[in-house]
């Protein structure tokens, strides 16, 4: 069982510059491409409430966060976001940003990315301003680590997306050596709902560590609960341990 430390982001080259060209299929004939009318595709294409960048946007998105039954395909993701980020629309752009950010069809280049993600949160992006806070917490490729700038970029993403801010700024804060405050961040995030927070606190109680110095098989079972309810495959898999654990103990 471990402690995690994920950068959790998603988001797009320099702000100008939008490739052309007409080799990818139009969103009708990825459409027709899916074999099925309940495709996601589809289902996208159809949507009548939804403007054609925001439509574009999701075709983007489902190859970047493929659902089941779907694959991974970043040279569709960063086409279709390009197209949508041409009509400004800022969840592509902040999408161009995570390309870039993850290196997903591009090399990895920070600066782009950071170029990216602060033209998105211009354009009221609700994920940009965490996404930042994450860049400039790790550094990379163009950007360096500068801990003032995460830190302001967090705060301020607190409005926005409290969930992921808490658990970045829990994140920095452990990772400068202070326990007690990353823990109360980390808390505030598993509240919130965040299941890796979730998760990383239920390996502390778990264990006893990381700030929490008395180990709680009970608060570690209801975490590990509430992260698993989230998707976390982790949590799921030390729940079982643990109670198992927690069985060996009572017989």
């Amino acid at each position: 069982m471990r402690f995690v430390f994920i950068m959790v982001a998603v988001v797009l080259t320099a702000c100008t510059g939008f490739s052309q060209g007409n080799k990818y299929p139009s969103m009708e004939e990825e459409c027709k491409l899916s074999g099925s009318q309940d495709s996601t595709q589809c289902q996208i294409v159809a949507m009548e409430d939804l403007t054609q960048a925001e439509k574009e946007y999701n075709i983007g998105a489902l190859y970047l966060f493929p659902s089941a039954g779907q694959t991974e395909d970043c040279d569709k993701a960063k086409y279709w976001f390009e197209s949508a980020a041409k009509q400004d629309n800022e969840k592509a752009i902040n999408g161009l940003g995570l390309l870039y950010y993850t290196g997903c069809g591009v090399d990895v280049d920070y600066k782009k990315a950071a170029e990216y993600y602060q033209l998105a949160d211009a354009k009221g992006s609700l994920e940009a301003k965490v996404n930042l806070g994450e860049l400039y917490r790790g550094g990379g490729p163009g950007v360096p680590q500068d801990y003032d700038k995460a830190l302001d970029w967090y705060e301020q993403g607190i409005e926005d997306e409290p969930a992921r801010a808490y658990n970045g700024l829990s994140l920095m804060n452990f990772m400068q050596g202070n326990s007690d405050q990353g823990v109360e961040y980390l808390e505030k995030s598993a509240e919130l709902g965040n299941g890796v927070a979730q998760y990383n606190l239920a390996v502390m109680y778990d264990e006893g560590n990381f700030g929490i110095h008395k180990n709680d098989k009970e608060k570690a079972k209801y975490w590990y609960e509430k992260s698993a309810a989230n998707g976390y495959a982790d949590a799921q898999y030390n729940l079982d341990i643990l109670l198992e654990e927690m069985k060996q103990r009572a017989d």
